[in-house]
C-alpha cells in the first residue's frame, strides 16, 4: 500500500509538471504568493485549461477511489481469513 501511494503521488506530480510546461503564459510573470505552485501558475496561463482541469479532477477521483477500494478489499480479505471470522 505504501508503494502504491508513492507511485500515484509521483505519477500525479509528473502529470502536473508536464502540463505546466505545455501551457502558454501571457501578461505578467508575478506570482502573488511565496510558493510558486500549480494553481498560481494556472492563473497566469492564456490557454483554455478547462479540459485539463476536468481531466485532473477525473484522474484524481479515480486514484482516490481505487486506493480506497484497495484498502477495503484488503481489510475484508483479512477479516475473512481470520480464525474468529466475524462475517
Amino acid at each position: 500500500m505504501a508503494a502504491s501511494a508513492w507511485i500515484t503521488g509521483i505519477l500525479y506530480s509528473a502529470l502536473h509538471t508536464g502540463i505546466t510546461f505545455e501551457i502558454s503564459f501571457c501578461g505578467g510573470n508575478v506570482v502573488d504568493q511565496f510558493f510558486c505552485e500549480i494553481p498560481q501558475l494556472l492563473n497566469l496561463a492564456c490557454s483554455d485549461l478547462y479540459l485539463i482541469e476536468v481531466g485532473f479532477l477525473i484522474f484524481s477521483s479515480f486514484l482516490g477511489l481505487s486506493c480506497f477500494l484497495f484498502i477495503i478489499v484488503v481489510i475484508c480479505s483479512d477479516l475473512q481469513s481470520s480464525p474468529e471470522n466475524p462475517l
